[in-house]
């Protein structure tokens, strides 16, 4: 499961689509995730994104709106929510720090 979302962390993944890849249902698949890896699937794909994102902000000159896109985000307004809430800063501030 977890190697899904570290292989498809660009692309919509849902609950069912993680549950499935490890062939349990969505509550054994949050048990499991929660018992080995410390956080919801949820949070983990959000992680795998923000990992991504940091990378390409620290590596390239593309736009927040074209990093968000890439990473998986469904707005670059709500990239640029979670980014903040996660690290302190803005994309735009984290590139420039």
């Amino acid at each position: 499961m977890t190697g899904l979302v570290q292989r498809q962390f660009a692309e919509p993944l849902s609950l069912d689509d993680i549950a499935a890849a490890g062939s349990v249902g969505r509550s054994r698949c949050c048990a499991l995730f929660r018992r080995y890896v410390g956080r919801t699937p949820n949070e983990y794909l959000t992680d795998r994104r923000l990992e991504e994102a940091k990378r390409l902000l620290d590596g390239t000159n593309g736009s927040v709106a074209e990093i968000a896109r890439t990473c998986g985000f469904s707005s670059s307004s709500y990239f640029i929510g979670v980014f903040r809430r996660r690290t302190g800063l803005t994309p735009k501030a984290y590139r420039t720090r």
